[in-house]
């Protein structure tokens, strides 16, 4: 495992964290595959613990990133509001290329992702990206929805401040998209997952999201986008034993599939 400090263009450094099969040599003539997932939100440090699941990604040479981003609290509170995406260094320096590349997120980190996504489709192959928020502006300006009124100080009161419903428009996925580069978007495969009963990101925003998504797209020269809808549940571990590996069997094909390797 490596941790890499990765400058970024705020002059911040950003913590990048590398799992890889070291039996594996790397060599720069020859990129290795890699995932690379994100938080970044409400001061939550991403725990890297033992996840037997990334065993057979390692031995089929894959690098598995954590991309240390601004909203968690690795660096304490000042990093909160810090810090950039590292998948153009794994790509300068020559560990992987863009046809390698998956990136991966959960909840908050699917608005990482997607918003990624949204803004740098050229620097993904495909994108997992679970139990996601997408539509921030959709939710933060209702307020009736359950959650809106608890998230103000997350995401800001766009109600009460233009500035606010400015600054979340220029992140949000769902409003986005609309400025995608479409020539891009196109080769970036999408697998979405929700979940029915889900309170914390519902599921009608992650619908919407993929509504809008096929509505840039009016021919057969557009990306794959597939969703998978679970009964109840928000993160993995909900969706119960057999369900959770069924879901990251599916994941894995997706991927294989998406990178064009045998997994």
């Amino acid at each position: 495992m490596d941790r890499i400090m990765v400058p970024s263009h705020d002059n911040q450094n950003v913590p990048l964290t590398l799992i890889y099969d070291t039996s594996v040599v790397r060599d720069k003539s020859h990129p290795q595959p890699v995932i690379i997932s994100g938080y970044g939100a409400y001061g939550t440090s991403m725990e890297l613990n033992f996840n037997y699941q990334r065993l057979l990604l390692l031995k089929k040479g894959f690098i598995v990133a954590f991309a240390h981003v601004r909203g968690g609290s690795e660096k304490g509170r000042e990093w909160y509001t810090q810090g950039k995406a590292c998948t153009e260094y794994l790509i300068n320096n020559k560990y992987t290329n863009k046809d390698l590349i998956c990136s991966r997120g959960i909840s908050a980190g699917g608005l990482l992702v997607a918003g990624a996504l949204s803004m740098r489709s050229d620097l993904f192959k495909c994108s997992i990206i679970k139990v996601p928020f997408l539509d921030v502006t959709g939710v933060m300006t209702d307020p009736l929805l359950p959650l809106t009124e608890h998230e103000v100080d997350e995401w800001g009161d766009p109600i009460q401040s233009k500035q606010v419903l400015d600054y979340i428009s220029k992140y949000s996925p769902y409003d986005t998209l609309l400025n995608a580069d479409l020539s891009t978007l196109k080769d970036a495969n999408i697998y979405l997952v929700g979940c029915e009963d889900d309170y914390r990101a519902p599921l009608w925003n992650v619908v919407k999201y993929l509504a809008r998504l096929r509505n840039l797209f009016r021919d057969d020269n557009s990306p794959i986008a597939v969703l998978k809808v679970h009964q109840t549940g928000h993160l993995d571990e909900a969706y119960g034993f057999y369900a959770q590996r069924k879901q990251t069997a599916e994941e894995f094909y997706f991927i294989s599939k998406s990178l064009k390797l045998d997994i």
